[in-house]
């Protein structure tokens, strides 16, 4: 377990995110590239980000699925966001990862088959197989809502049907995670080019997460959220 855990830190901090084909090689503090300056992040601050937008989620959307009888696992969520990018170790070697339009099935099945290796190493003992199993299915949880051909199929299947709510949570965390990274670069180094990025690429997204996550647009894609973004699209 201590290598196991020590294996995944290193990688995880050796994988810088927000990184373009036209980028020089990574390295650390602000930097100069074609966002201007900004602060950089790995994947393993990344973890981190997501795991505090997601316990502030869970608080503040909680009352608006309660109103619906909307019940909630709070664990699978929570482990989801904790475990969803390990998979991104299979990138150390590299130091970056692979920017999202040109991700494909085969780099998400690559990032499962190395996280499900590195659970296997963490946690080998028979005694565990019930743990390795529960954190495979929050892994997979991120990639139910669109179901894919290379990952579990009856896993994707089953949380698709019965744990959609969590999943849309996964999808908000991640997406406004974006826009609170961008607003950082904004505000803290004047860096209008990624901020606009952000925005025009996930908007689409905030929309759909409007229409089907209850509270998202009382909690998030507010009236003024909505007219601060198009300003900034300027």
């Amino acid at each position: 377990m201590a290598l196991g855990l020590g294996s995944l830190q290193h990688d995880l901090n050796s994988v810088q995110r927000w990184i373009r084909p036209a980028d020089p090689k990574p390295i650390l503090g602000p930097y100069l590239n074609d966002f201007r300056v900004r602060r950089p992040q790995t994947v393993a601050q990344h973890c981190v980000e997501a795991e505090e937008i997601c316990n502030f989620f869970i608080m503040i959307f909680g009352p608006y699925l309660a109103q619906q009888g909307i019940p909630l696992d709070v664990w699978l969520l929570q482990n989801a966001v904790r475990v969803h990018d390990f998979g991104e170790g299979s990138r150390a070697h590299v130091g970056h990862d692979v920017i999202l339009s040109d991700k494909r099935d085969e780099h998400d099945k690559k990032e499962y088959d190395y996280f499900v290796e590195w659970l296997q190493h963490t946690y080998p003992d028979p005694a565990c197989a019930e743990l390795r199993q529960q954190l495979t299915r929050a892994f997979l949880l991120q990639f139910c809502l669109n179901g894919h051909e290379l990952l579990p199929t009856e896993i994707l299947t089953e949380l698709r049907e019965k744990r959609r709510m969590e999943a849309l949570l996964f999808m908000a965390i991640e997406k406004w995670g974006y826009l609170l990274y961008a607003m950082e670069q904004y505000q803290r180094y004047g860096n209008r080019t990624i901020l606009a990025d952000v925005i025009s690429r996930n908007t689409a997204a905030y929309l759909w997460l409007a229409d089907n996550l209850p509270g998202f647009v009382e909690v998030c894609w507010t009236e003024e959220m909505q007219t601060w973004c198009h300003e900034h699209l300027a």
